[in-house]
């Protein structure tokens, strides 16, 4: 073979080889693009049904103390007795206290409820004591000093029926009764925790407004902070008191999906996911188990408003979905030993407690 074929032959292998190389470049290009056109397709395919908040990190260290607790004294502390509801809280406090420590739900549930409302007595009689020390110095112009009696009336007022059970409750010297319920909240019922998660800052029920004007009570402060263990698990409570047929749960999403403002919120630090088509539902679903008093005639003036701006086929959807609900809320509560009544027209107006299952 002569040089100079030689050398025609190299060259044509050296540009087999380099075109071989290219091929494979891109084929492994295509296949990254096939990839991450795949991993996009699949993100936009996610639909999610429902407004979700994301699942919380559980919080081990408490509830896994409580629960271990509660397990190994089972024996013991099922057996000693939660105190009277209605004697003064400074009676119930201790065995509250031991009881929820051990990890028993409806101890933590009562102490959590009970202190909040104490709290909140003992800081208005405080800023009213403050008020009116203020007045009496002088100074204030004469519309402040009208503003300022009228504030403490109000404060007295409301402070008056519960300053006797809440007599002897010292605030600077009381258990920790978020770590308490937070400790024992997987332990707790369903309804248990929607009436945590409906409690006021002052210990009161959060109800779906009924009419307009103040909630009453003593209102908002800022000294309030909505605990953690709560903010990262209400809405999957609210969602779970929904499919246990749960009244109370049923105002809360209410509320939560209103697409418009309610009067006396203002308050209360709660989720907001404005959602028509969810609060028309709800309130569709109010109205066929409870009637239209339940709903109320603000919400029901929402209601108005959202289903005109939705199609008939969109109104159809809904009304057909509250109905169906309505069956299947009925049985539940039937099936969970509700009363026939309860599970129709009156157990929107009961006011539930940590006593209730």
């Amino acid at each position: 073979m002569t040089r100079t074929r030689r050398v025609k032959i190299g060259r044509v292998i050296a540009m087999l080889l380099l075109v071989g190389m290219a091929g494979l470049a891109f084929v492994w290009y295509l296949k990254g693009e096939r990839e991450a056109s795949t991993h996009a397709s699949e993100k936009h395919d996610v639909v999610l049904d429902e407004p979700h908040l994301p699942e919380p990190d559980t919080p081990a260290v408490h509830d896994a103390s409580a629960v271990s607790n509660w397990d190994g004294n089972r024996s013991k502390l099922e057996h000693t007795p939660l105190p009277d509801a209605d004697v003064p809280l400074a009676q119930q406090l201790e065995t509250l206290e031991a009881l929820a420590e051990q990890g028993n739900p409806e101890a933590a549930c009562r102490l959590y409820v009970g202190l909040r409302r104490c709290r909140t007595v003992a800081q208005r009689l405080q800023r009213a004591e403050q008020m009116q020390t203020h007045l009496e110095q002088g100074g204030e112009a004469r519309i402040s000093q009208d503003m300022m009696v009228s504030s403490i009336a109000n404060t007295l007022e409301n402070a008056q029926a519960l300053s006797s059970w809440c007599e002897g409750i010292k605030p600077d010297h009381l258990p920790d009764a978020n770590a308490l319920a937070a400790g024992t909240i997987d332990r707790m019922t369903s309804a248990q925790k929607v009436l945590l998660v409906m409690s006021r800052q002052n210990g009161s029920l959060m109800r779906l407004p009924r009419g307009f004007g103040p909630p009453g009570g003593f209102g908002a402060s800022s000294d309030f902070i909505y605990p953690q263990f709560l903010s990262e698990r209400a809405y999957g409570i609210l969602q779970d008191g929904i499919r246990r047929a749960d009244p109370l749960a049923l105002e809360g999403m209410l509320m939560v999906h209103s697409p418009s403002w309610l009067p006396g919120l203002e308050e209360f630090p709660r989720l907001s996911l404005p959602d028509r088509d969810l609060f028309v539902r709800y309130a569709l679903l109010m109205r066929e188990v409870y009637g239209d008093d339940a709903l109320g005639q603000v919400a029901g003036a929402v209601l108005s408003r959202s289903t005109e701006s939705m199609s008939p086929a969109e109104r159809d959807a809904a009304q057909r979905w509250a109905e169906r609900e309505a069956q299947r809320w009925r049985a539940t509560r039937i099936e969970d030993n509700a009363s026939a009544q309860s599970a129709t027209t009156s157990a929107w107006e009961e006011e539930p407690g940590c006593g209730d299952r």
